[in-house]
């Protein structure tokens, strides 16, 4: 998990996670993302859900995707500047965190039930999602 430092969320406690970059697939993002927040590779190996999320300070409305990855190699320290700090946290321990949204913990629990849906789904239902090859 990640201790947020953004002003707007300062010392809450999320997932990975943030935005497409242009021409980016979804997968590709995700990957990224715990990259630069984590310093970790991981390679996306499911879908655990789509969620509705907020953005931003205004609050703006997102989908959010969650994705069931196996952890790689750590490939650096440096974190981005929007984070305070990572940590792998056990459920006892997440039920006592500052929570960036309540829904992570049901997330967590999705995962922790095995529950995740084959990324074939998103390349058949969402062709615009298609990976690359």
């Amino acid at each position: 998990m990640v201790k947020e430092a953004k002003e707007h969320i300062k010392n809450t406690w999320d997932l990975p996670g943030g935005g497409l970059e242009e021409g980016e697939k979804v997968t590709e993002s995700a990957k990224r993302e715990v990259l630069e927040e984590t310093g970790f590779k991981t390679e996306i190996t499911g879908l655990i859900g789509l969620y509705k999320g907020a953005s931003n300070a205004d609050n703006t409305e997102t989908i959010v995707f969650v994705f069931k990855g196996e952890l790689g190699e750590k490939k650096t320290e440096e974190l981005e500047d929007d984070i305070i700090e990572t940590d792998f946290k056990d459920k006892e321990e997440i039920q006592g965190l500052q929570l960036r949204e309540e829904n992570r913990k049901e997330i967590l629990d999705q995962y922790r039930e095995g529950e995740a849906y084959p990324l074939d789904l998103l390349w058949q239902e969402l062709s615009l999602l298609r990976p690359e090859n």
